[in-house]
């Protein structure tokens, strides 16, 4: 219980430098957690922190590498939909737009009623606001991310409304 107590900890002051903005702590202990830790949700919890980490800091090689290496992974199954979130962020950072959007369909498609898949309905319905003008389609895509999780309704509700009202 030694070892369970010290990777707690890792994972505990990883969850509050995140939360601060210290990203090189996070990542040094996320980085310990994934190697000891005995409990596999956190694995999976670090391990995508990391990935979001490495976006955040552009460190986009890694951030891909990363992923790939994740999604080929059965072990790690639980966060696929999440990790695909993850490579349609890194597309948009690098200007891929094309790929972004495809990604983020294929999450709707594969990770329907997800949080991921809201996440996606939302960036489509953005990049269409926004890109295309599309204020109908928009509106689709709106509604289908506040389909998706009943957590995430009236904060996408709210959202959506502030943005469509905008124009």
């Amino acid at each position: 219980s030694n070892r369970l107590d010290r990777m707690n900890a890792h994972y505990l002051i990883a969850e509050r430098a995140y939360d601060e903005g210290r990203l090189n702590v996070a990542l040094e202990n996320y980085s310990k957690v994934i190697s000891a830790h005995p409990i596999p949700k956190r694995v999976e919890a670090s391990h995508l922190q990391i990935v979001r980490i490495y976006r955040e800091m552009e460190m986009l090689s890694e951030a891909s590498k990363e992923i790939e290496e994740l999604t080929t992974n059965e072990k790690f199954s639980g966060i696929r939909a999440d990790l695909n979130l993850e490579l349609a962020k890194l597309y948009e950072m690098q200007g891929r737009d094309d790929e972004a959007r495809k990604r983020y369909e294929s999450i709707t498609e594969d990770f329907p009623k997800t949080a991921a898949s809201a996440e996606s309905y939302f960036a489509l319905g953005t990049a269409t606001l926004y890109d295309e003008k599309e204020y109908g389609q928009a509106r689709k895509y709106f509604d289908r991310s506040e389909e998706q999780t009943s957590e995430l309704q009236s904060c996408t509700k709210l959202v959506c409304r502030l943005l469509l009202e905008k124009h």
